[in-house]
């Protein structure tokens, strides 16, 4: 909603949709899981999407751990932060693109002069420094795989038609044709090279291999060292 007000207040139409959440939405007493099923034997996801909940013998679910680190970025984002997503591995980064997409458009709703474009009106976005920017690359096996992708490209417009040099997006797409090129050291160094000596952190989500491959190239590429590298 925030991206398509913005859409009809550049066509000149005044008819938008305020997308303000109620407090008993913002205060919320549950939480939603959504769990994609891997169905390989012993796998967790299996046996939740298996799990017969019309039993009348139904018991709680309890899962312990192993619980994730989350990303841990701190109350001050300075630099440029890069999040590399391999398949599902995008859901631990959406939250972050969220964040960002709504300073973005708060900024945007500024210079259009337009009200009620938002969706918590006391959120303030202290936390952003001048010189903060996210840059973030995922990668999917098909189109129908893909999340957040096209919300993804038509925030990374809006950056560039603001100049908000806040936001940047690369994705792939494995089944396009003709086929896109892999992620090396120097696929990186084209492409986010210009943020060398700015980048605070490099978060990593996704299959094993993608995780290992992900860490070689970016130590190739020279662009951090280990210690800016972390796994999610």
């Amino acid at each position: 909603m925030l991206l398509d007000n913005i859409k009809k207040k550049e066509e000149g139409d005044n008819t938008l949709t305020r997308p303000a959440i109620t407090k008993e939405e913002m205060n919320s007493s549950y939480l939603e899981l959504y769990v994609k099923k891997y169905d390989f034997e012993g796998t967790l996801s299996k046996y939740l999407h298996e799990h017969n909940t019309q039993s009348a013998n139904q018991e709680d679910l309890f899962i312990i751990g192993p619980v994730g680190v989350g990303l841990d970025i701190g109350s001050k984002l300075s630099g440029v932060y890069v999040c590399m997503a391999g398949g599902t591995g995008a859901y631990c980064f959406l939250d972050f693109v969220a964040y960002v997409l709504r300073y973005m458009t708060t900024q945007i709703n500024n210079r259009l002069k337009i009200s009620d474009n938002y969706i918590d009106k006391d959120e303030e976005f202290t936390e952003i420094g001048d010189d903060f920017c996210l840059v973030y690359m995922s990668s999917f096996a098909d189109k129908d795989s893909g999340v957040y992708v096209e919300v993804c490209k038509e925030l990374e417009k809006l950056d560039l038609k603001y100049k908000l040099n806040k936001f940047k997006y690369i994705n792939r797409f494995s089944d396009d044709n003709p086929k896109p090129p892999r992620w090396d050291a120097n696929f990186l160094k084209e492409q986010i090279g210009v943020y060398m000596g700015n980048i605070s952190m490099v978060f990593v989500c996704g299959p094993t291999p993608f995780l290992d491959d992900s860490k070689e190239i970016l130590l190739l590429s020279g662009l951090v060292n280990k210690e800016q590298i972390m796994f999610v």
